[in-house]
């Protein structure tokens, strides 16, 4: 059967070139190759075949190619019980594709772009199918964002929009449901014309205090939707389930930005919204601004802009207009600072306009390198100062980089304490370095005094200095060298049977900070460039599998790379019991596991997953260490305790001064009788809280004042002796006579 529209490309062994002609509706297609240019090759690249590389004996005469369809991905997806109805726009998305190092760069380019996603829709039962995958295609299929699969109906490990596919499969059965959304059309009041390129903000709320919303941008119909996801953590499952969700209380949709806006606009949102009916918000647009762009010395500027959506820059006289919001803009031009849109005089009509004075850029450059000169891989930037740093002492803003290569900030301002209490005012940016390792700022206010740190992942500053900007026209550079050799590791993460865990996460530890290494689908990771003189520990884990750890010394990293490889998990249920065989609510947990959840089964019983084949259990009172050994071939296992004394302060038991303030105080406990114990602190919650578990025995009680500037607390002078006994519970009674 003929294929049309296919492409067919050719090149040839001196001319790697990537030609391309299109089959008609015969399937043929001319190739005019010239002699005397070497051995040629073909590829055909035709919607739902695999590509088909033919290697030419000639370059002459008629060859046919015939195409296999190779293997599909297809099924039906079913909406909240029912087969879908109306049409879905499902991606199937290809991990790697156009590999084969026979073709053309370009060409391979083409293919992998062309292959690593696709878009199929369901018909109106449902079905989709797509074809033309090799026999080995490993992938997943995307869920658009109004829809979620139902937990545990196509995976173990539940995603709520990706179904991960191993290989090619047909007639799956993809169950999902339909998110809450809210669907709506922005308006000209004038006129009733759609607004294309507005900017929506939605917030709804729940029963139960849940909140979901977010921005949106209308396109060129000024529609939008928005589907409603809870933003706390922890609701996904719940909400992905239709039965399980709350019922709506309240909500709103802003247009607060759009070419031409004059004002925000809020309209609040009803039930209705929510089932079918879409909501309408009709904006109105501002009048014409006129503007008249100088220089500091009083000459026209051509080209000035006001950062709105809707205008005309200014021309050689220097006037230009603006519709929108008349406030809070920006107003900038090439080789001029951006700063605040503060008009000198005018009343902003085309016989009065406003007057805007731009004085001349100024630039700082900031170049991160390594001890030779070459650019530094560093992870970050940091600047401080006591005021923000660009002109008008204001945030830096895309606008900014509109008029030049002004990197981006993640800005912060406040107050904190210095070293003497006093409460300063600072500003705080961080920028994400190049690989060239500069980073240009301009438009800054001059004089300002600025502390610059580069600092590697785990936030260790590898360099640091100070610069003030410069004046308007003046320039700075500013050169951070880093010393230390950068170093990296690489691995790959697989199952005992040597499969690729994509699935797997690496921590790396490094100095006593971490970081999560991501893993790719073929289960390889790599750390990236570390400046580290210490070793470096990674622990590779997997839902299912015991985790693996791996540790290296710098000078002795391995060349080639590791490979991880991740036993079946076990499970065991822990119970912390005392001298009587009692449990106790002590929290027991194993040896190098500190980071892992574990389930709560009761107090002082829990259960344990994921765990090698042999861990140690420990348990502490008073910093001292309780340990056994343990087999996790069995599933369940006691750890054996001294029978603990139970303590806790309540806030009456307080002297009257604190009552008052109860979160703000604590008591440290010091035993008298064991000297290697270490002191317990005893908070003062309430009295909904558990006891804590201590030591038996004599201990001095000592009251203490939270404060920021001492570690634990100050010591109020307040104290007494207490006898705490095995397995009562003792309340501390700080509201007496003190005394020893």
């Amino acid at each position: 059967m003929p294929v049309a529209a296919s492409e067919v490309h050719w090149w040839c062994d001196r001319d790697p070139t990537d030609h391309v002609q299109h089959t008609d509706a015969l399937g043929h297609a001319s190739l005019a190759i010239s002699g005397g240019v070497g051995a040629a090759s073909l590829c055909v690249v035709a919607a739902g075949h695999l590509p088909e590389i033919v290697r030419l004996a000639s370059t002459e005469g008629a060859i046919e190619v015939v195409l296999d369809r190779g293997a599909r991905v297809s099924g039906t997806v079913w909406v909240d019980g029912a087969p879908a109805l109306a049409p879905l726009h499902l991606e199937l998305v290809t991990r790697e594709l156009g590999n084969d190092p026979a073709l053309p760069a370009a060409l391979r380019e083409r293919i992998a772009a062309a292959g690593s996603s696709r878009i199929v829709t369901t018909d109106d039962r449902g079905h989709f199918e797509v074809g033309g995958l090799p026999p080995n295609w490993i992938g997943a299929l995307r869920l658009p964002k109004t829809h979620w699969f139902v937990p545990g109906a196509e995976a173990s490990v539940w995603r709520a929009e990706v179904l991960p596919l191993a290989r090619p499969a047909t007639d799956l059965v993809l169950h999902t449901t339909a998110l809450p959304a809210l669907r709506g059309q922005v308006l000209v009041a004038e006129g009733g014309g759609p607004l294309p390129g507005a900017t929506v903000a939605i917030h709804t709320e729940f029963l139960g205090g849940i909140t979901a919303g977010g921005t949106v941008t209308t396109d060129v119909e000024g529609r939008f939707t928005m589907p409603l996801v809870p933003s706390a953590a922890g609701l996904e499952r719940a909400w992905a389930e239709r039965e399980r969700r709350s019922a709506f209380v309240r909500g709103e949709a802003v247009c607060w930005r759009a070419p031409g806006l004059a004002l925000p606009v809020t309209v609040a949102l009803q039930p209705e919204h929510l089932a079918a009916e879409p909501v309408q918000i009709q904006v109105s647009l501002a009048p014409k601004t006129h503007f008249l762009a100088l220089t500091t010395e009083g000459q026209p500027v051509a080209g000035a802009r006001v950062d709105v959506a809707l205008g005309v820059p200014s021309g050689a006289d220097g006037r230009g207009w603006f519709q929108g919001a008349p406030f809070e803009n920006l107003v900038g031009a090439a080789r001029f600072a951006v700063v605040p849109a503060v008009a000198r005089h005018g009343t902003g009509t085309e016989a009065d306009p406003w007057v805007y004075a731009l004085p001349r850029n100024n630039l700082v450059q900031i170049v991160v390198v390594d001890a030779r000169g070459a650019a530094a891989q560093v992870a970050q930037l940091r600047l401080a100062s006591q005021q923000p740093i660009f002109a008008g002492r204001r945030f830096g803003s895309d606008f900014d980089r509109e008029f030049g290569r002004s990197s981006r900030l993640g800005e912060s301002t406040g107050r904190r304490q210095d070293a003497r209490g006093q409460a300063r005012a600072y500003w705080e940016g961080q920028i994400q370095l190049p690989l060239d390792g500069r980073v240009d700022l301009h438009s800054l206010e001059p004089g300002v005094e600025v502390a610059v740190e580069a600092r590697d992942r785990f936030g260790t500053v590898v360099a640091s200095a100070s610069f003030l900007t410069p004046g308007f026209g003046g320039s700075h550079e500013e050169r951070l060298v880093v010393a230390g050799e950068l170093r990296s590791l690489r691995g790959r993460v697989v199952s005992s049977r040597g499969q690729p865990l994509d699935e797997a996460v690496v921590e790396l530890l490094l100095l006593g900070r971490r970081a999560i290494l991501p893993v790719r689908p073929d289960g390889s990771f790599a750390t990236g460039g570390l400046r580290v003189d210490g070793p470096v520990q990674l622990v590779a884990r997997a839902r299912g599998h015991a985790p693996h750890p791996f540790e290296a010394w710098p000078a002795a990293w391995p060349e080639t790379p590791i490979e991880l490889v991740l036993a079946p998990g076990r499970t065991v249920t822990l119970r912390v019991v005392g001298d009587d065989g009692q449990v106790i609510p002590v929290y027991g947990y194993p040896l190098g596991f500190e980071r892992s959840q574990a389930q709560v089964l009761g107090a002082g019983t829990y259960l344990f997953e994921d765990l090698p084949a042999v861990v140690q259990f420990v348990a502490e009172l008073n910093g001292r260490r309780f340990s056994i050994e343990h087999d996790t071939a069995q599933p369940d296992a006691t750890l054996k305790l001294p029978t603990p004394a139970l303590v806790w302060l309540p806030a009456s038991r307080l002297p009257e001064a604190f009552r008052a303030m109860p979160s703000q105080v604590l008591v440290q406990l010091q035993h008298l009788d064991e000297v290697e114990a270490r002191p317990v602190v005893v908070p003062c919650p309430g009295s909904a809280d558990q006891p804590v578990a201590v030591l038996p025995g004599r201990y001095r009680a000592t009251l203490l004042q939270r404060t920021a500037q001492v570690e634990g607390g100050l010591a109020t002078g307040i104290e007494r002796q207490v006898v705490l006994r095995p397995a009562v519970v003792t309340e501390l009674r700080l509201d007496e006579t003190t005394g020893r």
